[in-house]
């Protein structure tokens, strides 16, 4: 019979906890008051607003990698993760609107789209 210590079983009842209905909805509060609370950190240390254009409205607002290698490092931390790394790492980022990150994925991609005439 194997003895466990009493930080293994307060780790082992913090684990069903955190499992267990009660758990998650307690996970679920903070999850509502935390990560909001961040993404307006990150907001604030990127300038409240696109880097290009200059619009302030965060409804479409969006984090830009200037590396462009968003989708391997997003991949690589997940989502939770990544926006602590972008509040400790503001340099390699930068805001961009829904139409402005477009743009700048259509000209990296080489398209041109055709100019319309009023």
């Amino acid at each position: 019979m194997i003895l466990k210590t009493k930080k293994e079983r307060n780790r082992e009842k913090a684990r069903k906890y955190i499992h267990s209905i009660n758990g998650r909805v307690l996970r679920k509060a903070y999850d509502k008051k935390y990560w909001p609370e961040v993404k307006m950190r990150i907001y604030t240390r990127l300038g409240n607003k696109c880097a290009s254009c200059g619009c302030k409205d965060r409804r479409i607002l969006q984090f830009d990698h200037l590396k462009d290698n968003g989708y391997l490092q997003r991949k690589q931390l997940g989502p939770r993760s990544m926006l602590l790394y972008i509040l400790k790492h503001p340099e390699e980022f930068q805001l961009l609107c829904a139409n402005c990150n477009w743009i700048k994925r259509r000209i990296k991609e080489g398209r041109k789209e055709p100019e319309v005439e009023p």
